[in-house]
Order: structure tokens, then sequence, then C-alpha cells
């Protein structure tokens, strides 16, 4: 069955995939969140892969001292 994927950076949207695998070069994964009394959990994040692409960039670029 064919879904259609939202990425909840920049809400581009796709059709492809399954439920448990996104289309080619998009990732899933769980990211942390803080509720309102100051819980913490975790929640299903969906980015499209230009969005996977700059979050790598960010996340390995230059330190700043």
């Amino acid at each position: 069955m064919a879904l259609v994927w939202q990425c909840d950076r920049c809400t581009r949207i796709s059709n492809g995939g399954n439920v448990d695998d996104p289309p080619d070069n998009w990732r899933q994964f769980d990211a942390p969140v803080r509720g309102s009394e100051g819980a913490r959990s975790t929640r299903v994040v969906t980015i499209c892969g230009e969005c996977d692409d700059l979050l790598y960039d960010w996340l390995a670029g230059p330190r700043k001292a």
C-alpha cells in the first residue's frame, strides 16, 4: 500500500514507500521532545532527503570555540 509522506521540517510531500519504510533518501527516527510538565519522551520524526542533508551538515560542521 502506497502512502503519502510529509516532511516534519519543511512539509514537502512524497508519494511512495509503505507503513514502515519511507521513500528513498527520507529518514524516520525517534527525536527527543519535552512535554509541558517537563517530562522527557520521544516521538517519531520523518524528514526528506534535503532536510536530512542539511541536518547532517549542521551536525558535522565545524564547532565554534
